[in-house]
């Protein structure tokens, strides 16, 4: 499983020569909101011409309250990276893109700075994939609740896998089978809490999202992210974009609550249990209304064994109403 992680992006102003004592005040503040999210580790990454030295610093203070694990300096400019070892930094070394660095990390690359880390849960200038076709949410309307989640399930191992070629179909279908159903939702949410893989693809399907989804798809991504990466950062830019009415508006709501409460997301978390119950239970609701659909007079097949008029024979009773296993749209 992929270590979970919680990330701050500082916007240091100052002159280097005050570097030990920002770093000093800037350890302190964090320290409370390190606690909480239980880290056992820290990463210190310095940008531009002072963060070598601020970055050290900044190291030299985390180190009373835990363990810095590692302290890296980037050159933007020239897409390079050196690292501090023993007390000296290494040469630079050349990174393609952030896309490398991220892979060199097992994270995602971190942001310059906060317009830079905002920037990065915001939705895309241009929807990557449109609303699922009349065909993809039949189809996806006649499976088994179970059966859509494993089938987002797959599309988000599939998204997050490297050189991933998930095409604009397979992601409205995910996508759809997401914002339709809210056992689903809770279902894909639960299976995703602790994996940043899922997470990051849950982010990368909102961020693509069309205008139809992306409310919704942005609760969901940015529920995930506060439960799984435990802090609020990115969980608060991504629930900038969520809807404030409809359907999943209070479970957005709620965790805003959370957030500016300060509540540890250990203490958010569902038993996985509860939810597998519900999905199992949106099941046996959607085989009743399969069976009571089979059942009905304008069923063609059913029609063939109803008894002629005028017969004495049995007589089906109408099928009620059911608007299926908690479809929200």
């Amino acid at each position: 499983m992929p270590p979970l992680s919680i990330g701050a992006a500082v916007n240091w102003q100052g002159t280097p020569d005050r570097n030990t004592d920002y770093a000093t005040s800037l350890a302190a503040a964090l320290a409370d909101p390190l606690e909480q999210s239980r880290a056992t580790g820290a990463l210190v990454i310095g940008y531009g011409p002072d963060g070598p030295g601020r970055a050290y610093s900044l190291a030299q203070e985390l180190d009373t309250y835990l363990p810095v694990a590692q302290v890296m300096t980037v050159d933007l400019n020239h897409q390079a990276v050196s690292i501090l070892d023993e007390g000296r930094w290494s040469d630079p070394e050349p990174v393609a893109d952030a896309t490398d660095f991220a892979l060199r990390l097992d994270r995602v690359a971190p942001a310059a700075d906060r317009d830079a880390m905002i920037q990065r849960y915001a939705p895309l200038p241009q929807p990557t994939y449109s609303v699922a076709t009349p065909a993809q949410r039949a189809a996806i309307q006649d499976t088994l609740p179970s059966q859509r989640v494993a089938m987002v399930v797959e599309r988000l191992d599939a998204i997050a896998a490297p050189r991933s070629d998930v095409g604009p179909g397979p992601r409205a279908a995910a996508a759809h089978a997401i914002v339709s159903d809210k056992t689903v939702r809770d279902g894909v949410i639960t299976q995703s809490v602790d994996r940043t893989d899922r997470t990051e693809a849950l982010l990368q399907l909102y961020r693509g999202a069309p205008q139809a989804y992306r409310g919704d798809l942005a609760t969901v991504a940015g529920v995930t992210d506060y439960l799984t990466n435990q802090g609020s950062a990115s969980a608060t830019a991504i629930l900038e974009h969520a809807d404030r009415t409809g359907p999943n508006a209070g479970l957005a709501e709620l965790t805003r609550t959370a957030i500016d409460a300060g509540v540890p997301p250990e203490r958010m978390k569902t038993d996985p249990a509860r939810i597998q119950a519900a999905v199992e239970r949106a099941d046996e609701n959607h085989r009743a209304q399969q069976r009571r659909a089979a059942g009905s007079p304008t069923n063609p097949r059913a029609a063939v064994q109803q008894p002629p008029t005028g017969t004495d024979g049995p007589r089906r009773p109408r099928p009620a109403a059911d608007t299926g296993p908690g479809v929200s749209r």
